[in-house]
């Protein structure tokens, strides 16, 4: 599974991280909350953005989901 970015298109927070929607990294999938509320509800998602990693912990918000994609375009570059 991939980490899921769970955005929408109306959220001020969201926004903020368009440049990661715009580029993402290699093994980030991102979900518009709207388009996927099934998803949405089985994953558990309370807040956007949320981003879901892999091992299934959950980072909220948007500076700290940056920190963690960040860490993920390293990984991906090495």
């Amino acid at each position: 599974m991939p980490h899921m970015l769970f955005t929408a298109g109306w959220c001020a927070p969201c926004q903020e991280l368009n440049d990661i929607k715009e580029n993402p990294p290699k093994g980030l999938e991102i979900i518009d909350v709207d388009k996927n509320p099934e998803l949405v509800r089985e994953k558990g998602i309370v807040a956007i953005p949320s981003l879901l990693k892999e091992n299934g912990e959950l980072v909220v918000g948007p500076a700290p989901i940056r920190e963690e994609i960040e860490k993920l375009r390293e990984e991906n570059a090495s």
